[in-house]
């Protein structure tokens, strides 16, 4: 429109003249049936079919220069003319729903034209946000709705990055957070991710948009929360963010948002797993779920390791249980996801019995009591030979320890902890005595529960189903 204000005097009749041209060009285009250069007996180097389309083409621009005159006549402002172009646009793109022939074989050119003029429609909108947001929207419909009357992935995609674009303009429009832009990304990709799930196991008519819509989403949620977190460091120049206050970067909501993100994540990835039955997405879930608890237990800025690392270790040795058979790792002594009990039972044990050489740190040896006790109980219900043996480790280098070192000060004596243990697992061990046959019906159960629906693999002992007899 500016290039036109020069004409501002002629504007009605610059109007017309354009329009009756834009006219008289697309008759001819749809009307024609042979090339133009049979008007001149020259030989067509250029197909009818692409000749009409660059014809109509030539008709769309003129129609645009017509339209920028009428503009001008009107007076509208530029945000407001912007408008006129991005609706043609958008009648353009919702032109091509249409099934019918004629109009899918005009389908390049309506796409071009529609595009054209939702560009011309942005670029007179300006710096106007709001507006640009607006029009991105439409845009986004109306790829959408062209993508899936058309079975285009592209133009599928195409409306995902305008609804995109349309949401951080609104958002910039309104002076909002970075950080809850983020979570709406994120809400979103949940939401398109779970309702596609049957579309990514029987590919349907947008295959190559259903993944992208599936995966896209979310690696942009967490993408902006690493934006809105960067921000606070002042390595971006996204300006005005409610965490610059001075609090603590894990206390501020940027570093919220992206907890909820990454948890997002790890749940999609939980769920293809167990939806597809793939144990490797369900283990690469588990591990970013486990990235984001520590995240969150960050936010309250404990001091002590251990509730960082018990996570951890439960995570190791669940993973390992998860799985029947692997590789050796020490022939047949050790398979590898028994390595996983040892590593798991190391990071659980190793912080508290480490605090308990402190002064006062008796009650880190008596939780070093309990957590062997729970291991070697876990072991022998479960048939997990290294779990047992750590169990037992555990428990044995705790009483060599107080035999040994017997300086750290504490209110509980060490002989006490120590006869506690003993006399629990005494306890135990009679119990299963004199309810040996219900113990031997219950252990069988659970490893028969346990070993459900699995082939005996290496270091797999079947347990007995058959109860001992009575003595």
């Amino acid at each position: 429109m500016a290039a036109l204000e020069e004409y501002e005097s002629e504007a009605w009749a610059g109007a017309v003249a354009f329009v009756l041209s834009a006219l008289a060009w697309a008759i001819g285009s749809w009307r024609s049936k042979g090339s133009l250069g049979e008007l001149f007996d020259l030989k067509a180097s250029v197909p009818p079919r692409t000749e009409r389309h660059g014809v109509a083409l030539g008709a769309f621009g003129l129609a645009m220069i017509s339209l920028g005159f009428f503009n001008l006549a009107i007076e509208l402002s530029l945000a407001a003319a912007g408008w006129t172009y991005a609706a043609t646009g958008a009648g353009a793109i919702f032109a091509t729903c249409r099934t019918h022939v004629r109009v899918r074989d005009w389908l390049g050119p309506l796409t071009v034209a529609g595009l054209t003029a939702f560009v011309i429609g942005a670029d007179a909108a300006g710096h106007h946000t709001g507006e640009l947001s607006a029009m991105f929207g439409v845009a986004a419909a109306a790829f959408v709705a062209s993508g899936l009357a058309n079975r285009s992935d592209n133009r599928v995609i195409g409306g995902f990055v305008s609804a995109v674009a349309s949401a951080a303009l609104a958002w910039a429009w309104q002076d909002w957070p970075a950080w809850s832009l983020s979570l709406v990304y994120g809400a979103t990709a949940a939401i398109l991710f779970f309702a596609l799930a049957p579309s990514r196991k029987e590919p349907g008519v947008v295959p190559r948009a259903v993944t992208f819509l599936s995966v896209a989403p979310v690696l942009l949620a967490i993408a902006g929360s690493v934006f809105a977190l960067s921000a606070l460091n002042g390595t971006t120049p996204f300006d005005g963010s409610p965490g610059s206050s001075g609090d603590p970067l894990v206390r501020t909501p940027e570093w919220l948002s992206a907890v909820i993100n990454i948890a997002i994540a790890g749940a999609m990835l939980v769920f293809e797993g167990m939806y597809r039955k793939g144990r490797l997405a369900v283990v690469a879930g588990g591990a970013v779920l486990l990235l984001s608890l520590e995240m969150a237990i960050a936010t309250f800025e404990f001091e002590n390791i251990q509730v960082y690392t018990a996570p951890v270790a439960i995570c190791l040795i669940g993973l390992g249980l998860s799985i029947r058979r692997s590789e050796p790792l020490l022939g047949h002594h050790m398979l590898l996801h028994e390595g996983l009990f040892i590593l798991g039972a190391a990071i659980l044990v190793l912080p508290p019995a480490e605090q308990s050489f402190e002064p006062g740190g008796a009650n880190w040896g008596l939780l070093v009591i309990l957590e062997g006790m729970a291991l070697l109980a876990v072991g022998l219900t479960l048939f997990q030979r290294w779990l047992a043996v750590a169990g037992v480790v555990t428990l044995v280098a705790v009483a060599a320890r107080y035999v040994v070192d017997n300086t750290a000060n504490g209110n509980i004596p060490y002989w006490a902890m120590l006869g506690v243990a003993g006399l629990l697992l005494l306890g135990v061990g009679v119990l299963m005595l004199l309810e040996r046959e219900w113990w031997d019906r219950t252990k069988a159960r659970m490893a028969r529960w346990w070993l459900e629906q699995e082939d005996s693999g290496p270091g797999d002992e079947p347990p007995d189903a058959e109860p001992a007899p009575q003595p």
